[in-house]
């Protein structure tokens, strides 16, 4: 029966069918991006629809160094969490996770060129944290202005059946074209 069926299948599981639900956070307010106002709101309404945000980072265990940045990030206060991370950089300097919290930091407070140079380098090194860096990259690219670059990752992201973001790199995809 149909019911037995739903009822037995995974939780966290959506049927093709599904409707994928909005994003649990709003983007960052991008207003000093750019000199031109009406773009910036054009920008910030589809970022709004596709910003699919989460920490704890997916794949990501957090050693006791990070302690207080990571409830910070819990909090969503993410300029004590970058100041916390800066001052731990001293100390950790090329620690991957490290790069990956201040990326992030970044990436929510609207600064999408610092969140790539922070990003980059750890693509491609860590399995675990690959999907959900893959998706945060295609996100600081269209913070960063950097559209087709952004577009030409979801596309990417979107032809990966098994991709953790296929789905909201599919939405974003509809969205951006």
């Amino acid at each position: 029966k149909p019911q037995d069926k739903k009822e037995n299948a995974p939780i966290a599981q959506v049927s093709p069918g599904e409707r994928l639900p909005d994003p649990s956070h709003l983007a960052p307010e991008i207003t000093m991006m750019r000199g031109d106002e009406d773009t910036n709101k054009v920008l910030k309404a589809l970022l709004d629809q596709i910003w699919y945000t989460d920490y704890p980072l997916k794949g990501l265990k957090v050693s006791s160094s990070f302690t207080q940045a990571d409830e910070s990030l819990k909090k969503r206060d993410f300029t004590a969490a970058y100041l916390e991370l800066e001052q731990l950089e001293g100390q950790m300097a090329g620690n991957d996770t490290l790069r990956y919290l201040k990326g992030y930091c970044l990436l929510e407070m609207g600064e999408g060129n610092e969140a790539l140079t922070y990003f980059e380098p750890l693509q491609g090194r860590h399995a675990a944290w690959e999907p959900q860096l893959q998706w945060y990259r295609g996100l600081a690219m269209l913070l960063a202005d950097k559209r087709p670059e952004a577009l030409a990752l979801f596309k990417r992201v979107a032809a990966k059946s098994g991709h953790l973001y296929r789905r909201q790199a599919e939405k974003a995809l509809k969205l951006l074209q």
